[in-house]
């Protein structure tokens, strides 16, 4: 818990910070054409480096999951396609290709569908582990 408070102070210190440099701008009679930013910069710039920042690191999980489980539906659904369309064809027509070579083709689109579906499963649960938002901090 002491650990926590350090942290919590440190963070309203920042803030402090932030706000009186804010409170500065908006005091001054400088305009946008007029300001000099380079003094708020070297603040902010040393509060980054320091590891504060204003931005919402918090990611949203869902919209990640729901746009990888879409484009992975997409993708499968175009491979499936295809593969309906020449297993409809190799039934369905007399004069059919040799199994042999239908197996071979079946296999050849079947395995980018398989690491379609493998794939998916490894981005959910690297959304669902945090690895990406470890990542980001690089």
């Amino acid at each position: 818990m002491a650990d926590r408070i350090k942290k919590i102070e440190s963070e309203e210190n920042n803030y402090q910070k932030i706000k009186a440099m804010c409170a500065s701008i908006s005091t001054s009679a400088d305009t946008y054409d007029t300001i000099e930013i380079e003094d708020y910069f070297k603040t902010m710039n040393i509060l980054n480096k320091e590891g504060f920042t204003m931005r919402d690191t918090r990611t949203n999980k869902t919209k990640k999951i729901i746009g990888a489980v879409i484009s992975s539906f997409l993708f499968g659904s175009i491979f499936l396609f295809v593969i309906g369309v020449i297993t409809y064809f190799q039934c369905t027509e007399p004069k059919n290709m040799p199994w042999f070579i239908y197996g071979f083709i079946i296999l050849v689109l079947g395995v980018p569908l398989f690491g379609i579906v493998v794939n998916l499963i490894s981005r959910i649960k690297e959304i669902n582990g945090g690895e990406e938002d470890e990542a980001s901090k690089y």
